[in-house]
Parts: C-alpha cells; sequence; structure tokens
C-alpha cells in the first residue's frame, strides 16, 4: 500500500508502507518518462477532494477516470435548464469545472437509496451502518470495473478494500488519500 503526499519542494513523494515514521520508505516520483501510461483510477463515495486529486492527476495527462456515486455537470443537459437557486447551488458541490466530464463514471443508485433511508434512521448507529453499506457498494462496484478504470488505483477511506485486494491480484499498484487509523476512530468521527 502507498500513501501520496508532497514535500517542501513541491515534489511529490509517494510513501511505501506509510505507518512507518522513518524515511527509508520514501521516493520520488514523477510524471516523466516511464509514466506515460498512467493512467489513475480516482474513487470515491463521495467529493472529499477527490476533484481536486482527479484535476490535478488531469493536468499531468494521467487521470484514467473519476469514479464516485454522482456528478452533475451543470454546464450540460439536463442540469444547465435548472434555473439558479438552491437546486442548482446544491448540484454544483458535485462539480469541477476544471474536470473533463468524459472521464467521470458514476454510480448513484446505493447513493439514493442511502439517501431515501437516511430520512427514516433515527440514530447515528443507524446512519453509520448506512455510510458503510453505500461505501461498501460502492467500492464492489470499483473492483469490479478496475481494469477498464485504470492502472492505478487511488482510493479513499473506508471505500476501497474490495478494490485493492482487486488490484493486488491484478499487480496494480494502489494508492490510499487521508487515511484513517482504525473505523472506531472513524465511527466516533461521524458522531460529532
Amino acid at each position: 500500500m502507498y500513501a501520496a503526499g508532497f514535500d517542501g519542494n513541491k515534489r511529490e513523494i509517494v510513501r511505501e508502507n506509510p505507518v512507518m515514521n522513518d524515511s527509508s520508505g520514501d521516493r520520488t516520483i514523477g510524471f516523466t518518462s516511464g509514466m506515460s501510461d498512467l493512467r489513475a483510477a480516482v474513487f470515491s463515495p463521495s467529493p472529499m477532494g477527490i476533484f481536486e486529486q482527479s484535476v490535478a492527476l488531469q493536468e499531468r495527462h494521467t487521470l484514467g477516470t473519476m469514479a464516485l456515486d454522482y456528478y452533475c455537470d451543470v454546464t450540460r443537459r439536463p442540469y444547465k435548464w435548472i434555473r439558479d437557486g438552491k437546486v442548482k447551488s446544491f448540484l454544483r458541490k458535485r462539480y469541477h469545472p476544471g474536470l473533463d466530464s468524459n472521464a467521470v463514471r458514476l454510480r448513484p443508485g446505493p447513493s439514493v437509496i442511502k439517501r431515501v433511508i437516511d430520512r427514516f434512521a433515527k440514530t447515528p448507529e443507524r446512519m453509520n451502518r448506512l455510510i458503510f453499506w453505500h461505501n461498501r457498494q460502492f467500492d464492489r462496484w470499483v473492483a469490479a470495473n478496475l481494469e477498464s478504470f485504470g492502472n492505478l488505483a487511488f482510493g479513499y477511506e473506508s471505500a476501497c478494500l474490495f478494490t485493492f485486494r482487486r488490484a493486488k491480484a491484478l499487480g496494480i499498484p494502489t494508492v490510499m488519500y487521508q487515511p484513517i487509523a482504525t473505523a472506531e476512530t472513524a465511527t466516533e468521527l461521524l458522531t460529532e
């Protein structure tokens, strides 16, 4: 597993075994020679920085697919016909003008189901179960489509286990972005 970030000189660093605190696992990577065939599959069931990461990869010509639950290109039909107001303002949260919409793949079904059931979830535990159910559904979908999405799996916490297992089986490198320590910590944070 890899974790990515930037050093003080704006060089991208990939750390193998990100739990280690020493620098022996660091290596600088570039997007020049030998990387021209890189097609990153960036995936998350919610935005969480996925737009910015995808745009950065797109600028380096290394974005294969950005996969998320839903995306609304407000410059295209049918969204462009919606008048400015609360609805369009909400939809803009699921849009980034710098991103090529042709690289976006969607899995809206489980998200819609989760949002409907959310209305009836009375306890934080039920809401957390819904979130994790949604994340598993999304993760399984990405795993099933990984070969067509790209040759680098760039996932977000709590929604990448099945995809990373599939990537390992295919020999595809993985990057976990914004990892959290444990599921218990995630659950505590979700209730705050």
